[in-house]
């Protein structure tokens, strides 16, 4: 090892207590591709003695290894939930710094110091904590294998009782990051979850809550309600007069699908295309314009936006917004900044208006 890096063997340490076994063959496999000294191995031991020997011997430079480490083979998209811890800025003492928030997390018992003489028990770990001036941030990796249909492998064998037909599948793992990421200056925690919906999302959605409450207790969170955005969102692209010029909000809206509820019924609108919204069409523009809006509870929403964030910066993004469970799905994954830049944009929509004074 070089002067700086850290020593390998804590490196390992860490790696082998986080992240299951397949995940790390796999890297060896692929960076066999490049030098055939490489050797994998079958069980941990092995594996692991074959990856310290090909660090020392330069053979995986430490660059490429510790950028494998930060490497999210997701799905590439995100589920968001926004929370609140209340007004104003939350200057706890564990929130000022990196190891503080950590030492915290392990005194409270929700984080693990990892071994690697066993394999990780759960499918997903609370891996990394970060905290700067203005963000306190907690990441979980999720690992998970799926397996690739290969028919260009599939054969039928002849056997002592008859014919079988093999069919193929590859073996493909995967890594997901999902995040909770506290902004000190404001109380304004989001929770960015980056698993389908399901057993697996609702399992690390319930840990992620849990840990965010422990850490800014005794305040509560509480999640933003997502009604009120939809319909401020969707009126702001059927009148001239929506949210923009009425809470000073510079967004531009192209909804592709909208529903709403009132008195046991629901209205829907919807695009034909998802390259336009459903308010280029005049006929069901004016429909919509008929709609006493303060009438209805938005329900479900789908939205082009395109706005200016801080320094200038363009945004451009597709958004769907469920109001049951106040749940923002990104069609694309989005950075911190990009992330920040969409909500402060939604706090003033919502009802009551929440964040930043």
């Amino acid at each position: 090892m070089t002067e700086g890096q850290p020593d390998v063997d804590s490196v390992l340490d860490h790696l082998f207590g986080s992240t299951p076994l397949p995940f790390i063959q796999a890297f060896l496999r692929k960076q066999k591709e490049h030098s055939k000294q490489i050797r994998i191995g079958v069980n941990r031991s092995e594996v692991r003695a074959n990856l310290r020997d090909a660090i020392l011997a330069n053979r995986i430079g430490y660059g490429d290894f510790r950028n494998w480490l930060q490497t999210v083979e997701g799905w590439g998209k995100q589920h968001l939930y926004i929370l609140s811890a209340g007004r104003g800025s939350l200057a706890f003492s564990h929130l000022l710094n990196t190891s503080g928030l950590r030492g915290f997390l392990k005194r409270k018992g929700l984080i693990r110091d990892v071994s690697s003489d066993v394999e990780p028990m759960s499918s997903y770990i609370l891996d990394e904590v970060a905290v700067d001036d203005e963000l306190a941030r907690i990441s979980w990796r999720c690992h998970s294998v799926d397996w690739e249909r290969r028919k260009d492998l599939d054969e039928r064998r002849e056997l002592d009782d008859g014919l079988y037909e093999f069919r193929a599948y590859r073996s493909a793992p995967r890594r997901d990051v999902s995040r909770l990421i506290i902004r000190k200056t404001d109380g304004i925690v989001l929770c960015l979850v980056d698993l389908p919906v399901g057993g697996d999302h609702d399992s690390i959605k319930k840990e992620m809550m849990e840990v965010g409450t422990a850490v800014i207790a005794p305040q509560r969170l509480t999640e933003i309600q997502l009604s009120g955005i939809i319909s401020a969102l969707d009126q702001g692209a059927v009148s001239e007069r929506g949210p923009r010029a009425r809470r000073q909000v510079s967004v531009d809206v192209a909804p592709t699908q909208s529903r709403f509820r009132t008195d046991g019924a629901l209205v829907e609108f919807k695009s034909t295309s998802q390259a336009t919204g459903y308010t280029d069409s005049d006929a069901v523009r004016q429909v919509r314009k008929a709609m006493q809006i303060t009438r209805f509870v938005g329900e479900v929403g789908k939205f082009r936006l395109n706005f200016e964030g801080s320094l200038r910066r363009r945004h451009e993004m597709v958004v769907s917004l469920s109001a049951s469970s106040n749940r923002i799905y990104l069609f694309s994954r989005m950075s911190d900044d990009e992330v920040f830049a969409l909500v402060d944009q939604l706090l003033p929509l919502a009802t009551p208006s929440v964040g930043r004074r």
